[in-house]
């Protein structure tokens, strides 16, 4: 596992690192065409708080691939970075149990039923 998330680590790392930038930055993550990730570097409203997030907005994992572990590495490479992740529309019926069980909080907050948010630690 840990080797095919080595193969995409430096594009992901300088995009999340770039300080002085636009304040929200959005880009597609591609992982070995096993799995695309779209990503947003911005804020968000979380806990009535303004808080710096590495924001998921979609998820792209080919079906022969899923349940492989490949997105739990995913999340747990990015915690190096010490900001908080925010999952949104997580429609996929098997994500919301996950994120739950991996430490993520559901959002409350009406119309963002299906977004999840763990802050840093």
């Amino acid at each position: 596992m840990e080797n095919e998330i080595d193969l995409f680590k430096p594009d992901v790392e300088n995009f999340i690192l770039q300080k002085g930038l636009s304040p929200i930055r959005s880009r597609w993550i591609y992982h070995c065409e096993e799995q695309e990730v779209y990503l947003r570097i911005g804020p968000k409203i979380i806990e009535n708080k303004k808080v710096e997030c590495i924001q998921i907005a979609n998820i792209h994992t080919q079906e022969k691939n899923q349940k492989k572990g490949i997105f739990t590495g995913f999340l747990k490479w990015l915690e190096k970075f010490d900001q908080a992740v925010y999952v949104e529309n997580a429609h996929n019926p098997c994500l919301p149990p996950f994120l739950l069980k991996n430490g993520f909080k559901h959002n409350e907050t009406p119309g963002y039923e299906y977004d999840y948010y763990k802050l840093k630690q």
